[in-house]
């Protein structure tokens, strides 16, 4: 999924940075994706890039 998205981004000229690929939100017995694009400025890509700790993404968070 993440892949097609990239794809599909890079087709239309939007340029990717980072990628988060997990499962984050579930609901029991339904099936599907979500994709969310974020514009980052060099602040919210420090943000983005500075560590965590926290249960779920302490290590446990794919980038691409």
């Amino acid at each position: 999924m993440a892949r097609a998205a990239k794809r599909i981004l890079d087709a239309g000229g939007i340029e990717t940075a980072r990628f988060l690929v997990g499962s984050y939100v579930t609901s029991l017995e339904m099936a599907g994706c979500s994709v969310t694009v974020s514009v980052l400025d060099d602040k919210l890509t420090r943000l983005w890039d500075a560590p965590v700790h926290t249960a779920r993404c302490a290590g446990a968070c794919s980038l691409m």
